[in-house]
């Protein structure tokens, strides 16, 4: 199932277009953890740790956080293939950031890949689902519909969120990435790493609107990344950013 495919089942069911739930489910932010190998960065094996490192969920996930209500994620991976199951659809589908490359555009929830295949037997999607088959979505749907709509609840309210520049002062490295609250975010890098600083941001109305900013940033500068949100830029890719911050 391709994006076109997705949001004409959503139109079609009457559904928002993309997950409602999506910020705070555990499902994704598991699906992020295990695509992105956050978990063979020293993060402790801290799932909450490593995503908030990462600026994967917001500053408030765990409070809200939305718990698995079918069989969990599984991630397995070797030297030159792997398999998983159970995964959030939409990761694959939108996210270029922690989507796997192979699947990239697909709503794919269950495949296996080997690199020493030919292509384009190298990667096998065996299951494609829309959100709404998810239990996680069915039950919080339920929960809180009134007169077949859903209700606006304190785990969807929108808030007003930031795109932002900050600065490892040890390693020279910046992190670019987007945060409801960026001087939180600051404070929780602090506890790490006490040299990092914030050097710019942008406040957006919506995670969304932020989101593609950083989207844009990070495609942009992809060939200067080091991992994750990590980039190595020169003084004249920072001026760049922090005027478009700015703006």
């Amino acid at each position: 199932m391709n994006k076109q495919e997705y949001l004409k089942q959503s139109r079609e069911i009457g559904l928002p277009s993309r997950c409602p739930i999506l910020e705070y489910c555990r499902r994704h932010a598991l699906t992020i953890y295990f695509y992105s190998n956050y978990s063979e960065i020293d993060y402790h094996n801290n799932f909450y740790e490593a995503l908030r490192k990462e600026n994967a969920i917001p500053s408030d996930y765990e409070e809200n956080e939305i718990n698995i209500v079918s069989e969990p994620p599984t991630w397995s991976k070797g030297k030159t293939n792997g398999m998983f199951t159970d995964m959030c659809p939409e990761v694959n589908l939108f996210d270029t950031n922690n989507g796997l490359p192979m699947a990239r555009g697909l709503a794919c929830t269950d495949g296996v890949w080997d690199v020493e295949l030919k292509k384009p037997e190298q990667f096998k999607s065996l299951e494609s689902k829309h959100y709404s088959e998810c239990l996680e979505f069915s039950k919080h749907f339920y929960e809180n519909k009134t007169d077949g709509k859903l209700k606006k609840s304190n785990k969807t309210k929108k808030k007003y969120c930031y795109t932002y520049l900050m600065l490892d002062i040890k390693s020279g490295l910046h992190k670019i990435g987007i945060s409801n609250n960026p001087n939180y975010r600051e404070k929780t890098l602090r506890s790490e790493d006490p040299q990092i600083e914030t050097i710019a941001k942008r406040k957006y109305a919506t995670r969304k609107l932020a989101s593609e900013l950083e989207n844009h940033l990070h495609d942009f500068y992809s060939h200067k990344r080091v991992r994750g949100e990590w980039f190595d830029l020169n003084a004249k890719e920072v001026d760049e950013i922090i005027k478009l911050l700015k703006e």
